[in-house]
């Protein structure tokens, strides 16, 4: 509010100001003094928002940091508890064969530990805008059974039917294949945590050539697996620190972050993932845009 008025008192301009005015002018006045008092009040406003906004942002900050305290307070502490739990009971076990299982335990809780702490750093660098991509260029057929080989020896050891079906005109493509690992490797583990012995799971991968200039060719990667999300859930699968309420998916250990960091590394790729789930299967389609390039 600003006041344009002929009482030019003293207490005229005290009680104006004191009724609530951001600015009092009093007659005569010029033009330019009225239209410089409302671009300075509305600059005002202006910064006040803009201090505003950033005062909420530094909540949302504090907030979020202390969801990960407590995030990682809580997920650590299992895999610690399990780690002293084996330990001890290492100490007492004299059977070589309960020796050798309760140390393939051991490393796989010990994994456990070292996801979690992975992703947390992963986040935290996509967060500060700091994660770095380093592309090359290789051949897709080649480079996918090897990272496929380490789901094959587990799905094999939980009795799971694995599925891989490449196809055959895959080219030579363009792209960070670390950030194409962990994406892959994380729907994979997610398949494989989540698939009850003897249920089935499926990797596809399809290339759609370069159709015009504003359709480039892309990379479908495909991974199906015997489990089911409730449809509840399905909107916010893709949260940071959200976790599947019930279903197949409830009482898994992780910290939330997995699917979080899919996506953002996926959008760091100009790429797009979906998510659908029914009739007792959970599919996952990522479309990643690919610069082909030639076998030489």
């Amino acid at each position: 509010f600003i006041f344009l008025t002929a009482k030019t008192t003293r207490d005229d301009v005290r009680h104006g100001m004191n009724l609530g005015a951001d600015d009092y002018i009093t007659k005569p006045f010029r033009r330019t003094e009225l239209l410089d008092a409302i671009a300075a009040r509305l600059a005002k406003a202006t910064a006040l928002r803009q201090l505003q906004q950033q005062v909420e942002e530094l909540q949302q900050t504090n907030i979020e940091k202390d969801e990960l305290i407590l995030t990682v307070s809580h997920d650590l502490r299992a895999p610690l508890a399990n780690i002293k739990l084996i330990a001890e009971t290492l100490k007492i076990t004299p059977n070589p064969d309960q020796q050798e299982q309760y140390l393939s335990i051991l490393e796989l809780v010990c994994d456990q530990g070292n996801d979690l702490i992975n992703n947390l750093l992963v986040w935290r660098q996509l967060q500060e805008e700091k994660y770095t991509f380093s592309f090359e260029t290789f051949n897709l057929e080649y480079w996918l059974p090897g990272m496929l080989e380490p789901f094959e020896v587990r799905t094999g050891d939980r009795e799971q039917l694995f599925q891989v079906n490449i196809a055959s005109d895959i080219p030579f493509i363009t792209t960070d294949p670390i950030s194409l690992k962990r994406i892959l490797t994380e729907l994979l583990n997610n398949a494989c945590k989540y698939t009850f012995p003897g249920g089935k799971i499926s990797f596809q991968v399809l290339y759609q050539p370069i159709k015009s200039t504003t359709d480039p060719s892309s990379i479908t990667f495909i991974i199906r697996n015997e489990a089911e999300i409730p449809a509840s859930d399905l909107p916010r699968i893709f949260e940071k620190f959200y976790r599947v309420s019930q279903g197949d998916y409830h009482h898994q250990s992780g910290t939330g972050l997995g699917l979080t960091i899919v996506q953002k590394i996926i959008d760091q790729l100009q790429g797009t993932i979906e998510v659908e789930s029914s009739e007792g299967w959970t599919t996952f389609t990522i479309y990643l845009p690919v610069k082909p390039a030639s076998n030489g």
